[in-house]
């Protein structure tokens, strides 16, 4: 309705956001969108990951975390001028501590300064891989800011949101077997912590540091880390203290 749109969007692939990029251009190219719309693309919009309309409007998009300086999305006009879309924003088989951090700190320092005007929406598609990813710290550091809209692919009556491409029976099996993390990330959207059924956190209490507690034993455990990379996890050192009554 308005083709001075300017969109930015963004995603961890390159591949990936060209593809939506394509798919858009055709889309926008086809016969019944033309006699819909009649939007036409300038003659020099050649690049799948930049093109614009003959009027001024804009779609740019760029893997995450570089490609989208220098680019804004949205305009002033007082009507809907485009948004700043992420899709995906970590791959599906990515547990990374760092990759979270390159997420937010983009988020952080790149998307919320690319609005042209403060009515600029930000929409964020994703499927949860861990529980402080960029929609985890959202949720934790601007709960007021964001709508969450959240799909879980199991309903609590038992039936799957769409039985025909992944069925009920599919669903609880996975719920009740090996592969319960992708279960209540990617299909439920509530991730939880790898290994959290093996050491609850229930388990864990505190102690006044400033009493004298009587020690049978006394050891030290470690994780220690073989590579130094930015994106490796660190060493972990804990000193531990067993009780008489078998207390850490």
């Amino acid at each position: 309705m308005n083709p001075g749109c300017k969109f930015l969007v963004t995603s961890y692939s390159e591949d990936l956001v060209k593809k939506f990029s394509f798919e858009v251009m055709d889309t926008i190219q086809s016969q019944l969108y033309q006699r819909l719309f009649g939007v036409e693309l300038h003659k020099r919009s050649k690049r799948k990951e930049e093109w614009e309309t003959v009027v001024g409007g804009a779609f740019r998009c760029g893997p995450l975390g570089g490609g989208l300086r220098g680019y804004g999305a949205g305009d002033i006009s007082g009507m809907f001028g485009g948004a700043i879309i992420v899709d995906d924003y970590m791959k599906k088989d990515s547990n990374s501590a760092w990759e979270r951090q390159i997420a937010i700190d983009c988020y952080k320092n790149v998307l919320v300064t690319r609005g042209n005007s403060n009515d600029t929406p930000i929409v964020i598609i994703a499927q949860r891989m861990h529980q402080e990813d960029l929609v985890g710290w959202l949720m934790e550091n601007e709960p007021d800011e964001w709508d969450f809209y959240i799909v879980p692919t199991l309903n609590e009556d038992g039936t799957s949101i769409w039985e025909d491409r992944i069925s009920a029976e599919q669903l609880i099996k996975m719920r009740n077997g090996p592969n319960r993390f992708t279960f209540w990330s990617q299909y439920q959207q509530q991730p939880i912590v790898l290994g959290g059924d093996v050491i609850k956190s229930e388990w864990f209490q505190y102690y006044d540091a400033n009493l004298p507690h009587a020690y049978k034993r006394v050891f030290i455990s470690a994780d220690t880390a073989f590579k130094a990379n930015e994106w490796n996890d660190f060493s972990a050192f804990i000193v531990w203290g067993m009780t008489p009554e078998n207390r850490l």
